[in-house]
C-alpha cells in the first residue's frame, strides 16, 4: 500500500523520534495495536473520520481505549498530535509507512514468491 505524502511525513518524523529514544520496535507495536483495533471497529473508525465530532471527544475516546495498552508515551503523544492536527484518518497509512521505513532502515526487503509448484516448509 502506497502511503500518501502526508502520511509518510508523519511516519518519518515519528520514526526519527523513536530512533533517537531507541523505541522503534515498541512504537511500531503500539501503532499496529491501534491500527488493528481501528480497522476491527466500524464504530471507532466512524468516530475518527467524522468531521463533526470534536477533537476533545476523539482524543478522550483514544485515551480511553489505549492509555493502558500502549507501551510508549511517545505513541500516546503521537495519537494526540494526529487528533489535534485533524490527521487521525491517516492512522492506517501512517502505521504502514512507519513499518516500511523501519524495515528499510533494518535492511528488510519484502518479496513475493511465485512458484509453478507447491512449496513445502522444508
Amino acid at each position: 500500500m502506497a502511503a500518501s505524502r502526508i502520511a509518510r511525513r508523519y511516519a518519518a518524523a515519528l520514526y526519527r523520534v523513536a530512533t533517537r529514544e531507541n523505541v522503534v520496535a515498541l512504537v511500531g507495536a503500539d501503532l499496529r495495536l491501534v491500527q488493528d483495533t481501528a480497522l476491527g471497529s466500524a464504530d471507532l473508525l466512524a468516530v475518527l473520520k467524522a468531521p463533526l465530532v470534536p477533537f476533545e471527544r476523539k482524543r478522550a475516546t483514544l485515551h480511553g481505549l489505549f492509555d493502558a495498552r500502549l507501551t510508549q508515551n511517545l505513541s500516546r503523544q503521537f495519537l494526540d498530535l494526529l487528533v489535534v492536527k485533524e490527521r487521525e484518518e491517516l492512522l492506517g497509512e501512517i502505521g504502514s509507512a512507519f513499518q516500511e521505513i523501519a524495515d528499510a532502515d533494518a535492511g528488510i526487503i519484502a518479496v513475493e514468491v511465485r512458484s509453478a509448484r507447491s512449496l513445502t516448509d522444508d
